[in-house]
């Protein structure tokens, strides 16, 4: 007697490992055409109309073969095997975005419009500059970014009066604003008063400023020169490079 197939049955069919070098799922198809981790696969499918093969998806686990011609909402993307990887010298003055805001022109303005597509790790707010990576990678950004990676920033601040011991201490211990707990890992002074080298690893929405802030002091030059293993390394402000 043969049993008929069950949805359950189905959706493991759907959902199967990956057997050969030819068929992925469709999280990492995602993810290497650059438009989101395979960890966000499920959030951006949800969110977005996505068909392999004329075929509406509605899982990040079904699978498809490399050679499926992707839509994501009548945009066409196609399979990446190459990992594009840039870091660029953010000048003052540009935000991190795809877009363009009043007075505020976007960090992709500085680059080809061929890289316009890119995601970028570690956002900077306008008025800081520095190092930001930009890739097609989804799951290198989220490895960059996401606080249980606990990935290494590197920033040269300029503060408007120096620290004193006790607010050192007190930044290294940490403070509260905004019922979040910010800190510093380490700071260290250079030879110029009232210039630092502070490292993070938490990386808050402008943790370093909110910081000062406690103090009363305030940033007049906030620039960040590491991010994990890549550095500036004398790159010129508003230049790019890519990295092989």
């Amino acid at each position: 007697m043969t049993r008929q197939k069950t949805n359950n049955d189905h959706e493991k069919e759907k959902k199967q490992p990956e057997s050969d070098e030819d068929s992925v799922r469709i999280s990492r198809f995602l993810s290497k055409a650059g438009l989101c981790s395979r960890r966000a696969a499920k959030e951006f499918i949800e969110k977005n109309k996505v068909y392999a093969d004329g075929k509406l998806i509605t899982e990040p686990g079904v699978i498809v073969s490399k050679e499926s011609e992707l839509k994501v909402n009548e945009n066409s993307y196609s399979w990446e095997d190459k990992r594009i990887i840039y870091i660029l010298n953010k000048p003052e003055g540009y935000v991190c975005s795809h877009k363009s805001h009043k007075m505020q022109p976007s960090i992709f303005s500085l680059l080809p419009k061929n890289l316009s597509s890119l995601f970028f790790a570690g956002r900077l707010d306008k008025d800081s500059c520095g190092l930001v990576l930009l890739s097609n990678d989804g799951d290198l950004i989220f490895n960059l970014t996401h606080p249980s990676k606990n990935v290494q920033k590197k920033y040269i601040v300029h503060a408007s009066r120096p620290l004193s011991d006790l607010e050192k201490n007190k930044a290294i211990k940490g403070v509260f604003d905004n019922n979040e707990k910010l800190k510093f890992d380490k700071i260290i002074p250079l030879k110029n008063a009232a210039h630092y080298e502070i490292i993070l690893h938490t990386g808050r929405n402008r943790e370093i400023r909110r910081i000062l802030q406690k103090f009363g002091i305030k940033p007049l030059k906030l620039k960040r020169i590491e991010l994990g293993s890549y550095k500036l390394d004398g790159l010129p402000e508003g230049k790019y490079l890519e990295i092989k």
